[in-house]
């Protein structure tokens, strides 16, 4: 599995679950729903019925907010609960940490809004002194991951701002 640095930490890609990961902090969603009806014939863009709960194997979880491709701000929404991750591991000495992203294709986000803002998260608060090391990013489809490798690899390309 190829990895790639984002300051000093260690990111990582896997298309499904990983096997015989220890992860100590994982982002999955508890219910993500649909971004649209695809079968609304009026076009009204109404959010379907159903909804995705990820499962990790990690020994603390926290969820995705709800968000969906109808949420104007929702590369911010993205952005901060990456950082707000973070933050939550270094404060509790964690080392690894697991993000789950297949809720996020389900809620129809663009797959390299997704990608750009998890590198941007990990790149504003990489360099600072912290207990995480390692990153896995969770995929569930080849364009997810595909959308992960470019930010990864092209990370000068992707504009950044810290906060």
């Amino acid at each position: 599995m190829q990895c790639w640095k984002v300051g000093n930490i260690s990111v990582r890609i896997t298309l499904g679950n990983p096997s015989n990961e220890e992860i100590d902090l994982a982002v999955t969603s508890e219910g993500i729903t649909l971004g649209f009806d695809p079968s609304d014939p009026f076009g009204k863009r109404t959010p379907a019925k159903i909804s995705i709960k990820e499962d990790a194997p990690a020994k603390h979880v926290i969820h995705w907010p709800q968000v969906s491709v109808l949420d104007e701000n929702r590369r911010e929404i993205i952005y901060n609960t990456v950082k707000k991750a973070l933050e939550s591991a270094h404060k509790e000495q964690m080392q690894k940490i697991g993000f789950y992203i297949f809720s996020l294709e389900v809620a129809r986000i663009p797959s390299w809004e997704v990608a750009e803002e998890i590198v941007r998260a990990l790149q504003n608060t990489s360099n600072e002194h912290s207990s995480v090391d390692s990153v896995i990013i969770v995929t569930s489809s080849a364009v997810q991951m595909s959308s992960l490798q470019f930010a990864l690899e092209n990370q000068n390309l992707v504009t950044y701002k810290n906060d």
